[in-house]
């Protein structure tokens, strides 16, 4: 048998006495922290979703008023789209 401090004892696994009271503290701080993060994604996903619909609606505004106002011929369409793209990924 191995000699331990009776302050110091450890199984065979190396585990250890627990305070239930500070364990109780501690999942209810984890609780709390996990219900924080929830919220912030919900919002998160609510803004992304909410940029989704608005990406939509200017693209398809887009389109409508590239159909009012640029030139009927293919050329020019597909040169000032291609020039529009190119802007928007700069």
């Amino acid at each position: 048998m191995i000699k331990q401090k009776s302050t110091q004892k450890l199984t065979a696994l190396g585990k250890r006495r627990v305070n239930v009271f500070k364990l109780q503290q501690r999942v209810e701080k984890l609780e709390k922290l996990m219900n924080h993060q929830q919220r912030i994604n919900a919002h998160n996903q609510k803004l992304r979703q909410l940029d989704v619909i608005t990406t939509e609606e200017i693209l398809e505004r887009l389109s409508h008023l590239e159909c009012i106002v640029l030139p009927e011929s293919a050329g020019q369409k597909v040169s000032v789209l291609s020039r529009f793209w190119d802007w928007l990924s700069r």
